[in-house]
């Protein structure tokens, strides 16, 4: 059977072709915009990760530099956002007009507790100071105001939902792609809503039974405000939309001076089991203070000026 195209059928067919072809490119172009990819991102469900990177702090003490650099490589639990679990070797350097401490540890978040030991201890006798007993040492501290209650399957859902709602960034700018690690990145430079993070935070305390007080939530005001300030970067992946990297670079005020932040992390392993338990060594400072016969250990922000 033969098929007479006149120009009225193919006036159809170019239109048709024309209107599935633009129809395509609109829900492609809109399925890979900034902000369907970082809701797709936030929407995703991280129940673990492998992290590594490096925070760093520094500020100016009676016109002296003084930092304080942290190398993290570590994993994340959170299936019970209630009770998150952290483990991360540290490698840490401080430094004060020229002259560097060393020091390599670990710290551990379990529960209502940070567990935290320190190796590789510089001999700092001159300065008064003896890390002896604690060099090996685990360490465990109570976490203030921690509360470490299971949330339910229902509790979970509402912060989940609130999560995929919550419009988190006012401003997202496209820088381009980046390989991170292997992985082909969506990379954004984002700026964060402070009203949006307030209510966020509120909110998912509400849905957790461990509603905010006054002054908390004033304390709560004055941190978002200074969070908000900073350049924020995300790379997300092209494919399954997960983080894999997050920079934060900004200044911030405290109650002695400027203080600048910069941080940078690379995230991998998403969702692969992980065992995070808590030291069973660990002692108290208390009992190590009672050890030293009740002598004063000075840390090593004290001596800095933080």
């Amino acid at each position: 059977m033969k098929i007479k195209l006149d120009k009225k059928n193919l006036i159809i067919m170019a239109a048709t072709i024309a209107m599935l072809g633009a129809g395509a490119v609109s829900y492609f172009m809109f399925w890979n915009t900034p902000e369907r990819v970082l809701s797709q991102m936030l929407e995703k469900n991280v129940e673990s990760v492998h992290f590594e990177g490096e925070t760093e702090i520094g500020r100016k003490v009676l016109g002296v530099g003084t930092t304080v650099a942290v190398g993290l490589n570590g994993n994340l639990d959170i299936k019970n956002e209630a009770m998150p679990l952290l483990e991360t070797a540290l490698n840490l350097k401080a430094g004060q007009g020229g002259i560097n401490v060393l020091s390599n540890g670990e710290l551990k978040l379990v529960g209502d507790k940070v567990y935290f030991k320190l190796s590789d201890l510089p001999d700092l006798s001159a300065f008064g100071l003896d890390f002896s007993k604690l060099e090996g040492q685990w360490i465990a501290q109570e976490v203030p105001g921690n509360q470490t209650k299971e949330l339910t399957e229902t509790q979970i859902k509402e912060i989940n939902e609130l999560t995929g709602k919550t419009k988190f960034f006012k401003e997202i700018k496209s820088i381009g792609t980046n390989n991170i690690q292997g992985v082909l990145t969506y990379h954004y430079k984002v700026k964060l809503s402070k009203d949006a993070l307030y209510d966020y935070v509120v909110k998912t305390s509400e849905i957790s039974a461990k509603n905010l007080s006054g002054d908390e939530k004033e304390v709560l005001k004055k941190s978002i405000e200074q969070v908000v300030g900073m350049d924020v970067e995300l790379w997300v992946g092209k494919k399954d939309k997960m983080l894999y990297k997050i920079s934060l670079n900004g200044n911030f005020g405290s109650a002695s001076g400027e203080i600048k932040l910069k941080l940078a992390l690379i995230f991998s392993k998403h969702n692969q089991k992980v065992e995070i338990a808590a030291p069973k060594d660990a002692k108290t400072l208390d009992e190590i203070l009672k050890e030293l016969g009740e002598k004063a250990i000075p840390t090593i922000p004290e001596q800095f000026g933080f």
